[in-house]
């Protein structure tokens, strides 16, 4: 309830909310039911480099990539 209140009020200021210390697939799930705009952490990747970032996603989610016209 409380994420729920944070998420709507990030988005009723028109911010942007970005998740820290995703670690489980439950986690994740209901962020994006909530429709938290971006995640980080051990469930998506250790941290790398910015050239291992881009081929990672590029490799991983072409088709996000496509669909928002970044390629």
């Amino acid at each position: 309830m409380i994420l729920r209140a944070i998420v709507a009020l990030a988005h009723a200021l028109e911010l942007s909310v970005v998740a820290e210390g995703i670690e489980r697939q439950e986690q994740l799930t209901a962020l994006v039911e909530l429709e938290c705009e971006q995640v980080q952490r051990f469930l998506i990747s250790r941290p790398v480099d910015a050239a291992s970032a881009t081929a990672m996603v590029e490799t991983k989610w072409p088709a996000t990539l496509s669909a928002n016209g970044t390629t």
